[in-house]
Parts: C-alpha cells; sequence; structure tokens
C-alpha cells in the first residue's frame, strides 16, 4: 500500500489480473479524488457504491456513447476573456485533429487546425454575445449547414453583427476566403472529418453542457470520482474525446502553484489518483509525458497500466525509444511478462547478485581405482538475480474452467532506492474487507456538481455552493 506523491507504473499482459488485484483494491482503499479509466464499466459497478457511500465521494460516470451518462462540454472549460483563451482553443484543436499523438504531419492536418481554432473561438465569442450554447456539434453545425453558402460564414467571421471580431478568427476566415476553390474545399472537408464523432445524437447529447467542470476534482467540497467509461467497441470511436478529458485534466489542475514564506502553498482540498488503465491506448500524450515530472507538486498521483514496455517505446504508437514514463514512475510492479523485452527491463530492474561457484579438478591415471590430486576452487562470480527467463517464468493467477481467477500469482515491487520485491498478487474478493466493500451497489446515475466553491466560482455555468446532488437521492 503506498499513498505518497511518487507515481507508479504497473507492467501487466492481459488477462494476468490487475484489475481484481490492483485497481480495485486501490480504488476500495483510496478516499481522495480519482480518475478511473473504466473499459468495461466494470469498475463503476464493484467501486463506485462504496466510494459514494462510505468514502463521501461525489461519483461521475462519463460514458459518451450512453444515454446514461453524465454530461461534459470541453468548451465550458475555455473562459472568454481570461486572456488564455487562444492557447487553450489551440490545445484542444490539437487533440482534435492529431487523434492518436503523432504530430501535425501533413498540409491538411495543419491548415484543417488554424481553421478549427478560428471557428471554435468565433462560436465561444458568438455564444457570449447571443447567449447560446457554444459546443463541438454547434462548430460542426456551422460547416456543415445545408441552407447556406459556406463563405457566408467567412464574411460572417471577419465582419460579425456587432462589428467586432478577434483577430484569429478574422485571420482564419481571411485564409479560407484567399485560398483557390478546390483547396478550400480540401481544407472544409478534413476539418468536418475531425468532427464527425460530434454528430453521434447521444454524443452530441453528453457534450452538450456540463455536470462538473474539471476544477470540481480537486477543490469541491467532498473527493469526485470520474469514471471514464468506454465499452471496447466504442473505444477507438471515442478516443479523441477522451483524450481531450485527460488532456484537460492535467493542463487546468497543473497550471498554477503559490508559494508563501519560501514554500509552495497547498492550493487544493484533495489529492487526485490518475488511475489510466491500459494507458497506452490513449495514444501519445505529450503533455502527460512531460508532466509526470512535476504533477506531484499539485497533488496529482499517476498509476500507470500498460501491457509491456513495447507499448510505451513504439515510435508509431507510443512515446518512442527515449520516453520518460518510466524514469518518472518511482514505483514499478509487475506480473510474468509475454515479451521478452519488458522481461529485460525488469531483470536489470532487479539488479545483480554475487553467487559462490564450485570448481573441483582431479589428476591422475584414469584407469587407476584412486586419482592422485583433487583440486576445490571456490570462485565468487556475479548473475542477475533475476534473469529474463526467470521474469518470464514467475507463476502467473491460477484460473478455473471459466477464466475466472481462483489463486493469486506472483509478482515484483520495484522502490526507486530499494531492493525488489518479491511478492503475490492481492486479490479483493480474498480480504474480507475488500469484498464487503465491492458488494455496496453502485448509485443509479451520476451527482451533478455545482461548479462553485465557497462561495467563488469556477468560471463555469454552475452557481452554487459547492454540494452535489443525486436524482436517485442514493
Amino acid at each position: 500500500k503506498h499513498s505518497g506523491p511518487e507515481h507508479v507504473l504497473c507492467f501487466a499482459p492481459t488477462r494476468s489480473g490487475k484489475g481484481v488485484s490492483l485497481v480495485i483494491p486501490t480504488l476500495l482503499s483510496w478516499t481522495q479524488s480519482t480518475v478511473i479509466t473504466d473499459l468495461k464499466g466494470e469498475l463503476w459497478a464493484l467501486t463506485a457504491g462504496w466510494r459514494k457511500h462510505y468514502a463521501n465521494n461525489s461519483v461521475l460516470r462519463f460514458d459518451p456513447a450512453s444515454v446514461s451518462s453524465c454530461h461534459w462540454n470541453p468548451l465550458d472549460e475555455i473562459i472568454i476573456g481570461s486572456g488564455t483563451e487562444v492557447a487553450d482553443v489551440q490545445n484542444l484543436v490539437n487533440l482534435i485533429v492529431d487523434p492518436d499523438g503523432k504530430g501535425l504531419e501533413t498540409h491538411w492536418q495543419k491548415t484543417a487546425h488554424a481553421l478549427l481554432v478560428g471557428l471554435i473561438l468565433h462560436v465561444l465569442y458568438q455564444s457570449e454575445r447571443d447567449d447560446t450554447p457554444a459546443t463541438l456539434p454547434a462548430v460542426d453545425a456551422l460547416l456543415s449547414d445545408p441552407d447556406r453558402d459556406i463563405r457566408e460564414l467567412w464574411m460572417e467571421m471577419i465582419m460579425p453583427e456587432n462589428g467586432n471580431t478577434h483577430p484569429v478568427v478574422a485571420a482564419s476566415a481571411k485564409d479560407m476566403l484567399d485560398r483557390p476553390e478546390e483547396e478550400a474545399g480540401s481544407v472544409l472537408s478534413t476539418a468536418k472529418s475531425y468532427l464527425a464523432l460530434y454528430r453521434d445524437p447521444i454524443v452530441a447529447n453528453n457534450i452538450s453542457d456540463s455536470d462538473f467542470c474539471i476544477r470540481d476534482l480537486m477543490h469541491q467540497n467532498n473527493p469526485v470520482s470520474l469514471y471514464i467509461v468506454s465499452h471496447p467497441n466504442d473505444k477507438s470511436r471515442l478516443r479523441p474525446l477522451i483524450r481531450i478529458l485527460i488532456n484537460m485534466i492535467v493542463r487546468k489542475l497543473a497550471s498554477q502553484m503559490a508559494f508563501q514564506h519560501g514554500e509552495p502553498v497547498t492550493h487544493y482540498k484533495h489529492r487526485l489518483l490518475l488511475m489510466l488503465d491500459e494507458f497506452p491506448s490513449l495514444g501519445k500524450l505529450e503533455i502527460f509525458q512531460e508532466s509526470l515530472a512535476f504533477i506531484a507538486g499539485y497533488g496529482i498521483k499517476a498509476y500507470l497500466i500498460c501491457q509491456d514496455i513495447n507499448q510505451l517505446k513504439s515510435r508509431e504508437s507510443g512515446y518512442g525509444h527515449d520516453e520518460a514514463i518510466t524514469s518518472n514512475c518511482h514505483i514499478q510492479t509487475a506480473f510474468a511478462p509475454n515479451r521478452i523485452e519488458t522481461a529485460e527491463h525488469l531483470s536489470k530492474l532487479t539488479g545483480q547478485t554475487t553467487v559462490i561457484k564450485e570448481q573441483i579438478t582431479t589428476s591422475g591415471r584414469r584407469s587407476s581405482m584412486m586419482h592422485g590430486h583433487v583440486t576445490r576452487t571456490l570462485q565468487e562470480t556475479q548473475r542477475a538475480l533475476l534473469t529474463p527467463d526467470e521474469c518470464m517464468r514467475l507463476p502467473g493467477a491460477t484460473k478455473d474452467a471459466s477464466g475466472r481467477i481462483t489463486k493469486p500469482g506472483d509478482m515484483i515491487i520495484y522502490v526507486a532506492g530499494y531492493p525488489a520485491i518479491y511478492g503475490v498478487q492481492p486479490l479483493y474478493f480474498q480480504d474480507e474487507t475488500f469484498a464487503a466493500r465491492a458488494k455496496v451497489d453502485p448509485p443509479l446515475s451520476s451527482d451533478r456538481l455545482t461548479g462553485s466553491y465557497d462561495g467563488v466560482d469556477s468560471g463555469t455555468a454552475g452557481t452554487g455552493t459547492g454540494t452535489s446532488t443525486n436524482s436517485s437521492r442514493l
């Protein structure tokens, strides 16, 4: 059990027991705020009830493809007049047009990026002026309006009704007007392709307004548990939206630090645990790699789970050979790996040991009944404490005929500055306390947070006292 500020990285192949031995016990014992990537909704079912009723957490289930999801509008996080709205929109559009984290590689990506930055700013300023909702579906609707010539939109962005326009908005519209018709059409179609997800009416409804804002996670009177649910058949489709949410969480909650008498001042009410299962499936999040080194100072602790080290070091879908994820996680845990590269990494982490090697030599005639001389030599030699082959042969969890784990497997724990620990997986259902906590029924619906804290508005649409409400009154 570890509650310090250091980050945790786990290497666990699929179906190795990481959920029942690491994720669920953590969520049934960590009482402060948390953000959880819940791939099947299982973690909500087994942990949300205890976290709400006994850990005094407000619980939120953000399942964008479900009608029962709580709502969150990314554009509600961008505050007009803050001075950072252009940077905030640019960061948002980076994620929209680069859903895999590979960078803006083509001309069409770069030009679509510039167009969407101007268009989203236009929608935000229009919302501020006309008191209409600013949403990503509204942005798509402007680009796809069948009853309006697209050049009318560019002219509106340059010369709005009130006569005032943002220079970035005007510049992006002027760029479109100056392009040859064929190129402008290609830029437009590229931009619309990145907004196709938000034409799904369920997704559009779930991001039309906000039941919470990101600041709620660490500044509400009660801790907040946010479950981000994406079922396997929707995981790839929803990835851009989930990347936006996680990116904004890191940027918004690790942006300011106050000091007093030469010491940092705690500016949050609750620490935040980022429990990110299948972390590499989110694609490359550059902000995450860059921020791991300092977000602990803002009260944020990361718990990252991946199948093997190749997922992190992949140049195509990961962070490359020189990734900084492993070096910033002071605690690493591992089950029996399936890839030799991961086994070699674990063997190096375990270190070396000294063994005594005995060598016996004899001399004399072979046909003689007795040897002439016997020499016994003891020699110290170095070997890996755990070889890659031994790593791959760690006993795994025992399963019954239906695939359910019945007996824990072995694991290794590495803590920076300490010798490696050889241990056993702690299965939650074999612990009386955890088993009882997992049986608490989850709430029928998410809480709805107000967006203010002791009278200080968070900058989102809601106002209130910083408490949560639930329509089911559980």
